[in-house]
């Protein structure tokens, strides 16, 4: 977590990983071309580190060697505070 200072405000910004693929299995791809893995909430899955994702797939009787089509990517948020 990166923390900055600036006339009294507060940005901090937090690094978290998703999984996302380019395609769909039906062959019809989304608006942005990305299909985001999502928890059961409906929120995007999101992991502390790129090896806490690999290992969620893994577990999960993913190849990620087979499927070229899943990526793993940084996500950065900030927040605004006092």
């Amino acid at each position: 977590m990166t923390t900055y200072n600036h006339k009294q405000k507060i940005r901090i910004t937090m690094k978290t990983w998703i999984i996302k693929r380019d395609y769909t299995d039906d062959g019809v791809v989304g608006l942005n071309g990305d299909q985001y893995l999502l928890d059961n909430e409906g929120e995007v899955m999101k992991f502390q580190d790129k090896q806490e994702a690999v290992s969620f797939l893994t577990d999960n009787g993913i190849d990620l060697t087979a499927d070229e089509g899943i990526s793993i990517c940084q996500q950065f948020s900030s927040k605004l505070g006092e």
